[in-house]
């Protein structure tokens, strides 16, 4: 799959969300959970931020105090960043689970119904390696942090390291959902991904930008759930 098909799969998953009533009652109830997330993130962040600042470094006086400030905010939107990449996926995962087996259901792929045991276990797994996933991605960031010791240019290579990391932790975060119920291992699913590298930063990239979307993105969870699904089985189909 190409760059430019696997970025537009998200406007393929809301067809397929809008059609389908059990994706469309998941997705609401994904969106209301991201919703919660996003205001208690924000909310805490714009009160904690300078907190966390004024423990490092004593708020001062005159035009190091412009500095401070700045310095609060950009805590602020990395905090945010970050956190609303992992607060809904940690919440979630439970229910990410049911969003990709009915969009396999709805393309064709039988689910495998071994009972509740194995949907418990399946379950409970799928939330440590979420837990794991999001432990991987705040180490990418606070190393990625380092980048702002170089001098002049640290600011513009930050950023574009952490977009950059950004998109692929997303195209991973995501894939693996659907790779981790057909017993794929994170090694398996960084394999898959870079098999299908213009497919993956095309992923990545669309999910990332639906986080700055007002609105639509308290759905990112389930579009990007549903997107993912539809990437993982296209890549197999072509087998």
């Amino acid at each position: 799959m190409s760059f430019f098909k696997a970025f537009f799969l998200p406007l393929r998953a809301l067809e397929l969300i809008r059609r389908d009533p059990i994706l469309r009652r998941l997705t609401l109830i994904s969106a209301a959970v991201c919703a919660t997330c996003f205001i208690g993130l924000g909310v805490g962040l714009w009160y904690f931020s300078p907190w966390i600042v004024g423990q490092l470094w004593p708020r001062p006086s005159g035009w190091a105090e412009i500095v401070w400030y700045l310095a609060a905010g950009v805590l602020f939107l990395v905090g945010f960043v970050v956190g609303a990449q992992t607060l809904p996926i940690i919440a979630l995962a439970p229910l990410s689970e049911r969003l990709s087996i009915q969009t396999e259901h709805k393309l064709g792929v039988s689910p495998d119904n071994a009972g509740i045991v194995r949907f418990v276990v399946e379950t409970g797994r799928s939330l440590q390696k979420a837990v794991l996933r999001v432990f991987v991605l705040v180490c990418g960031h606070v190393f990625l942090l380092l980048l702002w010791l170089i001098p002049g240019a640290g600011h513009a290579v930050w950023s574009a390291a952490a977009f950059a990391w950004n998109v692929l932790w997303l195209a991973f975060e995501y894939v693996d959902v659907t790779a981790n119920r057909h017993g794929h291992s994170f090694m398996g699913v960084i394999r898959f991904l870079n098999a299908h590298g213009p497919a993956t930063l095309g992923l990545g990239a669309a999910i990332y930008l639906l986080l700055w979307v007002p609105l639509l993105n308290v759905f990112f969870v389930p579009i990007a759930v549903v997107s993912a699904t539809l990437l993982y089985r296209s890549a197999q189909a072509a087998k």
